[in-house]
């Protein structure tokens, strides 16, 4: 089945600075997964600062409508593949806040998500 890890590389953050996020997306099954789709809704006060492939950290590879950020889809993953991305974002007041993404894919069209609570200080 697909999986999605998130870790927060700095939390408490604060405000006006990058918080830093990792996502790995895991292709725990014995099968070939692929259109793997990834997006994540911007909380109030915070905004994107970039969304890279860790592989490729030069590419910023995501579209925003609105308070939704979107990723390029991952066209094909091996059975036991996965994909790194560094997700940095940054709010303009302090807060606590929900961040989470969401991932779907050929195999797995219900989708899955993963959460993680963030605190910002002054």
């Amino acid at each position: 089945k697909l999986q999605v890890r998130l870790v927060a590389m700095n939390n408490p953050a604060r405000v006006a600075q990058p918080i830093r996020y990792r996502m790995t997306i895991i292709n725990d099954s014995s099968e070939r997964d692929g259109q793997i789709a990834m997006q994540f809704r911007l909380p109030p006060g915070v905004r994107l600062l970039s969304a890279n492939p860790i592989t490729n950290p030069e590419v910023n590879t995501f579209t925003v409508n609105g308070d939704v950020v979107t990723l390029t889809p991952i066209g094909s993953m091996s059975p036991g593949g996965t994909a790194e991305f560094q997700i940095v974002l940054e709010s303009n007041q302090p807060q606590t806040f929900d961040f989470t993404v969401q991932a779907q894919s050929q195999r797995m069209q219900a989708g899955i998500s993963q959460t993680i609570r963030t605190t910002v200080a002054p």
